[in-house]
């Protein structure tokens, strides 16, 4: 999180990018504010309560329960100040700021019926200098950090016993050198850095953690939520340096050309860190209806390190032909690397001390071309119509392309429990912790990934078309539409079981209560499929990235905006915008073949490649946006201004917990499709 209070202005893109850009979507380049001659100065002091919101908690809803989460507060509170430290030479801008947000959960209480809070507060400060030393070259540096605090996690079904604590202190600096040559010649070298840190933590320290798969209650210190594990210490960061030149050359081939050529040069780390969890949280005891089922362990104190390192080279050239044609043609030409160098873990209470040699992934070698035509129609300035072609080529993301593989990560054992004396307490003997014994179940994180030697990278490409026209002074009318195409896309495959899951496993469905034998049960059986007891073990888990085309999406978009600029004291905008969704596989822990809430650590954007995981997850919908802004100037210098929002909802499928499998014990999935 920035500091908005420090940004001077913003551009903001979300197609049509050009070469220098190296991902596809948005782009926001900001400026920060800048020290002057003159000392200058604010404060801004945002709040809010319960007071002013509204909500449409009627009688017939408030007798089914429903109640609102209150807001208790809202509190922003920040400072800035800047001016010279030597005049017409050198010049300062700093500024702190604070910010509380403390709000209700849905549908969380204690026993008691209290409501149970979300806790979320930040700090920051940052610091700017800026060094003119001749009239040709200007000296920067930038500094700012944010602590982002948090008490959550408490839901329905996770109690204020069982919430995370967590700190995520992140920092970025900058330093830059802007060199100006004649009126033609522009340069600049940039050196900057983002580190990321967190620390998470359970509240209740001493108390067992347990879950219950069949109502889905959690009791007892925090255990694991996604990523959010008790004892996380994360560790994520870049160091990026990026140097551009740009030239202007008028009358050459016919045209005035604004020529742009640059590098980037990313340099990231991923080490996240899993400390030895809290007493009660090294391991999870699960419940079936109150039954014991099954024991979660942990292999922390883990640290696993994983590095990546990227270079992109790109040329622009702008050309403009007669006032009225401009060319916008643009390469850029990448390599990406990731590695994890050798490194070794110590012993864990559930795992035992293990060293890994290195290991290198694939190296993408890979060419982006840019094309973008604007032309004026009427050649008045008042109309044009613009639109192109770009190829972008996906990031390596360290988590999960290395940390699949690089087995010095973080991870989750599924177990078979036997409770043997009856106590609904886990004693030594209880599991078998063979990884190749009857009692292994499933595993994530460390999910024994091995490196696909025929690996391709990812793609994307994206065609846009926007019509633009000037309806009277200031006010313009846009259309615009954008085709997007996502090819060579991942899949998780389980490299033994793969065309494995052959074995019917059938439950009747028991309705939205979740309860067979009442009133609600739609008579209606559904069918999973679960892989050989042979291949249950440990040895038989080993997955790999996989290209795989019956994953690659989609999306087609269309928008539809008028804007008046600010001008004769008030200014008014307005859009409507609609996307629809081809999207075959939307990865979940639903159908991913693991115990039913299993988290998918590995699964950002990597579905398993199973017949389940295809169960109802399509994404053939279509979402929607309306969207009206105004302002208007009054005496004094006071600005009044308006938004009004309204947009689809988030579509849901309903999900049921069905049990009966042996090597797929329980498994959530979705019995109706996404709408």
């Amino acid at each position: 999180h920035v500091d908005f209070n420090a940004i001077e202005g913003s551009r903001v893109q979300t197609v049509g990018s050009n070469a220098e850009m190296p991902r596809r979507g948005l782009l926001v380049d900001s400026v920060v504010k800048s020290g002057g001659n003159e000392f200058h100065g604010g404060i801004v002091l945002y709040g809010s309560g319960s007071g002013l919101e509204s909500n449409n908690i009627d009688a017939g809803l408030a007798a089914a329960g429903i109640r609102l989460p209150k807001l208790h507060k809202v509190q922003d509170f920040a400072g800035t100040f800047g001016g010279r430290i030597i005049r017409n030479k050198l010049w300062f801008f700093a500024g702190a700021r604070y910010q509380n947000v403390t709000r209700d959960i849905l549908d969380a209480f204690d026993p008691n019926a209290t409501p149970i809070a979300n806790v979320k507060e930040g700090t920051y400060h940052f610091e700017k200098i800026s060094y003119q030393m001749t009239d040709g070259n200007r000296f920067t540096g930038f500094y700012h950090v944010n602590n982002d605090m948090e008490l959550r996690n408490a839901s329905r079904f996770i109690p204020r016993e069982s919430m995370l604590d967590k700190d995520n202190p992140v920092w970025i600096a900058k330093a830059e050198w802007q060199t100006v040559r004649g009126s033609s010649f522009v340069a600049s070298l940039q050196y900057g850095q983002w580190d990321f840190n967190g620390d998470y933590r359970g509240v209740s320290p001493g108390k067992q953690s347990t879950r219950d798969i069949a109502t889905q209650f959690v009791t007892g210190n925090h255990f694991i939520q996604g990523a959010n594990a008790n004892g996380r210490k994360a560790d994520e960061g870049r160091r990026h340096t990026k140097g551009s030149v740009n030239m202007y050359r008028p009358d050459v081939l016919g045209g005035n050309h604004e020529l742009r050529a640059g590098f980037d040069h990313l340099w990231s780390w991923f080490s996240d860190g899993y400390l030895t969890p809290q007493p009660g949280a090294s391991y999870q005891l699960l419940f079936n209806n109150g039954v014991p089922f099954q024991i979660d362990t942990t292999n922390a104190s883990v640290k696993g390190e994983n590095l990546g390192n990227y270079l992109g080279v790109y040329a622009q050239d702008s050309w403009t032909l007669a006032r009225r044609l401009t060319l916008d043609l643009g390469l850029r030409v990448e390599h990406d690397a990731a590695h994890a160098p050798a490194q070794c873990r110590e012993e864990a209470p559930f795992a035992a001390g293990r060293c890994w040699d290195e290991i290198r992934l694939v190296s993408f070698n890979s060419v982006a071309p840019r094309v973008h035509v604007a032309f004026d129609v009427t050649g008045d300035g008042k109309t044009v119509v613009k639109g192109g072609y770009g190829r972008f080529n996906q990031l390596r993301e360290l988590m999960p392309d290395l940390t699949n593989i690089n087995q010095n990560t973080f991870g989750i054992t599924t177990w078979d429990w036997h409770d043997l004396n009856g106590n609904r307490q886990y004693d030594p003997g209880e599991v078998n912790l063979d990884p190749n014994g009857p009692d292994f179940r499933a595993i994530t994180g460390t999910a024994f990934g091995a490196v696909n030697p025929n690996e391709k990278q990812p793609k994307s490409d994206e065609v846009t078309v926007t019509f633009e026209r000037e309806l009277v002074a200031n006010t313009a009318v846009r259309v615009t539409g954008v085709y997007t195409r996502n090819f060579n896309s991942y899949a998780l495959a389980e490299i033994s079981r793969d065309g494995e899951y052959t074995i019917p496993i059938t439950n009747l469905d028991p309705g939205p209560d979740g309860r067979l034998g009442t009133a609600d049960d739609t008579g209606q059986s559904f069918t999973y499929y679960e892989y050989p007891a042979g291949l249950g073990s440990a040895a038989s888990a080993g997955t790999m990235f996989v290209n795989d085309a019956s994953q690659d999406t989609s999306y087609r978009n269309f928008e539809v905006a008028v804007m008046k600029r600010p001008a004769q004291g008030w200014q008014v905008g307005a859009s409507y915008s609609s996307t629809w969704s081809n999207v075959p596989i939307a990865c979940s822990t639903s159908g991913s073949g693991l115990g039913s809430g299993t988290p998918v650590v590995w699964a950002t954007s990597r579905c398993l490649r199973n017949p389940n995981v295809a169960f109802n997850t399509a994404d053939n919908t279509r979402e929607w946006q309306t969207k009206l802004s105004g302002a208007y100037s009054l005496r004094f210098g006071i600005l009044l201004s308006g938004n009004y929002d309204i947009r689809s909802g988030a579509l849901q499928a309903r999900q049921v917990v069905f049990t009966g499998g042996r090597t797929i014990r329980s498994i959530a999935l979705d019995v109706e499709p996404r709408g």
